[in-house]
């Protein structure tokens, strides 16, 4: 009986298997419509930004430093304004 009900599922599962790969080999593979690729070259050109390091560091009387690394000059000396507005003290 055992013998019979793997032989039944085996068979079952050939015929399965073929109706996949029947379905399989019906699609179109030369469908390209599904795909739009679009191309903008203000993205293509654009570079991403230089990262500037901020290390924060705070004394024991509250007043705080900071150091800055980078490579944008420009982008040093506006985050340092901005750290200058942020903690007036120093």
């Amino acid at each position: 009986m055992a013998a019979m009900m793997g032989g039944i599922f085996v068979s079952l599962a050939m015929v399965f298997s073929m109706a996949i790969m029947a379905s399989c080999a019906n699609a179109s593979p030369d469908k390209k419509d599904d795909l739009v690729v679009i191309q903008n070259s203000e993205i293509a050109k654009t570079a991403p930004k230089k990262i500037v390091h901020v290390k924060l560091r705070r004394s024991f009387k509250g007043e705080y430093s900071w150091d800055l690394t980078g490579d944008d000059v420009k982008e040093i000396l506006k985050i340092n304004r901005e750290l200058k507005k942020e903690f007036p003290q120093n």
